[in-house]
């Protein structure tokens, strides 16, 4: 099981390596947040505070609060959550987007991931997220429904990359 915790200056370490490690998979860094278009975790650290903060709005940006999935000191995969509803957001990314690290796939750690995400929306008042999947994606579609997601149909990206949507359907 994973504690979720803001990222801080004491888990630079752990981001860079968590960074490091997914550079040398070839792997995408989609769900971070953003880690990839920084060389210097401390620079994507500053981003992440300022995504969740009030100047986030001033900018135009969405608020986003940004969650480590941690076991121990390691970082098993990070969550991301843009805490709106509106329509352009949905459109274009969704409310949640989540990553979890190569070499710690296939634990549940996206499930968890998933569900702490919801659980955050809902206290803030997004009752109802919305996940965008790319159609790819095929490990990442099976996560959502495991975690009570369901289809909603597909959709086109700001870049053109084709994604499924999903809806948060409260489990039975």
């Amino acid at each position: 099981m994973l504690r979720f915790v803001r990222p801080a200056l004491v888990h630079l370490p752990a981001l860079a390596d968590y960074r490091r490690e997914v550079l040398a998979s070839g792997g995408d860094f989609d769900g971070t947040a953003g880690l990839g278009s920084f060389r210097e975790p401390a620079d994507w650290l500053a981003r992440a505070a300022l995504l969740d903060s009030p100047e986030a709005a001033r900018r135009g940006w969405y608020p986003t609060r940004i969650l480590l999935g941690m076991r121990e000191e390691r970082i098993c995969g990070i969550v991301n959550v843009r805490l709106s509803g509106e329509e352009s957001l949905l459109a274009a990314a969704g409310n949640i987007g989540y990553h979890v690290r190569p070499s710690e796939r296939r634990r549940g750690y996206g499930r968890e991931l998933l569900l702490a995400g919801v659980s955050l929306c809902r206290a803030n008042g997004i009752p109802a997220p919305v996940l965008l999947i790319l159609q790819e994606n095929t490990p990442s579609v099976r996560t959502a429904l495991s975690a009570g997601f369901r289809e909603d149909g597909m959709t086109a990206l700001p870049d053109g990359r084709a994604a499924q949507r999903f809806l948060w359907a409260e489990p039975g």
